[in-house]
Formats: C-alpha cells, structure tokens, sequence
C-alpha cells in the first residue's frame, strides 16, 4: 500500500465514501506500483468497471461498504475497530441482477485504491463459480479439507503462502454463498484469521480483514453438509453462541458451531439486490414471469404465458429461429441418459447435414 493511504486520517470521515474514492483515485495514480500489473477485472467488452454505472441499489450497497471502508481508515487504532467500521454481510440477489458487476467494481476500486491485487481477493466453494467471479476455489486460496472432520493443519509453507496472500487484505469477497457449509466457513475463517495480516490480529474474527462479503441467492443449490439455508429455520443465535460457548476444543461439533456462529454475525447486515438488469426493461411482463417462477406463484395464465417463450412452440419461433437459438444454446440434462440421447441426435444432424453438402 502507497504511504498516501495513511494520510487519510485527518479526512472528513463524513465526506461521502464515493466522492473520496474518486478524489482518491484520481490523486494517487502515480503511486501506483505499475498500473499494468494490477489485476483489474473487465467486462465483456474490455472495458473497466465504473462506480457511476451502477445504477439503485447496487449504489446503494457499495455507498455502504465503502463509507464503512473510509470510517475504518480514519482509527487511529485498527485493532479496535467495531461493526461501525467493519463490513461483515451479505449481499443477496437472484440471476441477473447485477452481482457480478457489483463484485467487481468493489474489487476494482480497492485494488486501484490501494494499488495491489491482493487488496482484494475473491474466492468460491466450486471451480466454475470461482471461475466466473475470476477467483479460486475456498479449498485452494484458504487451503481446507475436503469434507473433513477436523480443520486442515496449515503446514508452514501453508502459512507462509497464506500470509504473503493476505499481508495486504482490505477485501474478500466469497461468492455463491448457499453452497457452503457451516464447517467449510468455519475452516476457511480459522485459516484466514491465522495468517491475514502477518497474523497479528488471530484474536480477530477474520484476522481483521475490514471488508467480509458473502454473496449469493437463497433460491440457488444448497450447500450437501448444513449451511447458511438450514441455518435461517432451524437455529436462534442465543442457542447456537451457548453451545458454540459450552463445546470443548476437541468436540468435533466444535467446527459446526463455529460455522453457525459466523453465518449468524454477518446475517446482521443483509442488503438485496431486488432488480432483475439481465432483462431488457421493456420486457416487464417476463420480469414479472421471472419473479413469480422464482416463488412459486404462477397462475395457469402465466404458465400459457410462459409457453410462449418454449423454444417447441410452432406458433412462437420458425424453423430457422429454432435452428440460430440452438446453435448457442447451453443444454442441461436431469440425467446422463437423456445428455446422451440429446448428443447422438446432435451428431446425427451434423452427419446428415455433411450428407447433404457432399451431395
């Protein structure tokens, strides 16, 4: 981190977090180790994440982070920062509604904020997911076990590559949130708070990293051991502090516990991401389709309505529609059966159509 970071403590704590992000920006390019050698994500188009094309709430969650963020940089004492300083949440939302531009343009911030990558790390519980949110996978960046009934013990190569990853942590961000489990958090927040920070902060929930995110959707696949989603019907906090408090160190319901515990304190500070930006705004008829699908609300009208959208519907697509909109289509199957039945057809076409064209 540049030295002009730690001159922020006479700031304005009440000036607004994004105004002073662009002032900070703008002012301390030139500190920057080299500008090309900071990951910085892109969209499709190659183009960077900007702070003024977020649009309602989206602004609204990252104007709370990042006030919380400048309030943390103005302790004079780090180590007594409190909930007012520090971000612990999570961030919810269904398919296409801008989570992913939201991950990124935090990640993008921080990391030209304080001009290191690792000021903002990102990681997933699966290897497509870390992919999409351009991290790791929990397993590799927190090093864990594999379903295991105790924590990994970090080797010190372990802890040595988990300190050199984390000396300079602001942010991480953990995306698809539903598929992890209260001991898959419990580990990865242990392992973290072991080594964030040259580990001078293991009393610490998360090693005082000051921004924790989980994102994801409630509606998305379940975690296979408990997690969040069993947690919000099952538990109440009192219950789960006492047993957490009672459990000896080497009661192996200790790991569960701990994971219960950290799903309860970040669920105090829960924002939602309400509207659906992947569909085109004219589209408000399918929007409402979407959300009523999502909660089990269709009427026998909206099912009709929803035919029309069948890609099998004669009335709704002509052959060639049909033929352009397959062509890029994912295909997802409930059984190998059926993905092989659907993959000799395909080749069969591809045969036939060869066939033709030799004709």
């Amino acid at each position: 981190m540049s030295h002009k970071i730690f001159q922020l403590q006479n700031r304005n704590v009440e000036m607004p977090a994004p105004d002073f992000l662009f002032q900070m920006i703008e002012e301390d390019k030139h500190y920057c180790e080299t500008t090309k050698d900071i990951l910085i994500p892109k969209r499709s188009d190659d183009t960077e994440y900007k702070i003024d094309q977020l649009r309602g709430d989206q602004r609204d969650i990252f104007d709370h982070v990042f006030m919380k963020l400048s309030k943390w940089l103005n302790l004079k004492d780090k180590k007594q920062a409190t909930n007012q300083e520090l971000v612990r949440m999570l961030i919810r939302g269904q398919a296409g509604s801008g989570k992913s531009t939201l991950n990124n343009t935090i990640i993008s911030t921080i990391r030209k904020m304080f001009h290191h990558t690792n000021s903002a790390v990102v990681c997933a519980p699966t290897g497509g997911a870390a992919n999409k949110a351009g991290g790791e996978t929990i397993h590799k960046f927190a090093i864990c076990s594999i379903r295991g009934k105790n924590f990994k013990k970090l080797t010190t190569d372990d802890k040595d590559r988990l300190h050199k990853q984390l000396r300079t942590t602001i942010c991480l961000i953990v995306d698809e949130r539903s598929l992890i489990s209260n001991k898959l958090i419990a580990e990865m927040e242990d392992h973290i708070r072991q080594t964030a920070h040259g580990g001078k902060n293991k009393n610490k929930p998360w090693g005082g990293i000051p921004i924790v995110i989980f994102v994801g959707d409630d509606m998305q696949l379940p975690s296979i051991e408990a997690g969040v989603l069993d947690l919000q019907f099952s538990y109440e906090p009192e219950d789960i502090h006492n047993k957490y408090k009672n459990a000896s160190r080497k009661d192996t319901s200790k790991k569960e516990l701990l994971g219960q515990q950290l799903w309860w304190q970040l669920s105090k500070d829960v924002m939602e991401l309400k509207r659906i930006l992947r569909t085109l705004d004219e589209d408000n008829n399918f929007k409402t389709l979407q959300t009523k699908t999502r909660y089990d609300l269709l009427s026998n009208d909206d099912i009709a309505k929803l035919y029309e959208y069948h890609i099998d519907n004669p009335q709704s697509f002509t052959p060639d529609q049909c033929y352009e909109i397959e062509k890029g289509a994912m295909f997802v199957f409930a059984t190998k059966d059926d993905r092989n039945e659907h993959n000799r057809k395909m080749l069969e076409k591809q045969q036939q159509n060869k066939i033709q064209l030799q004709l």
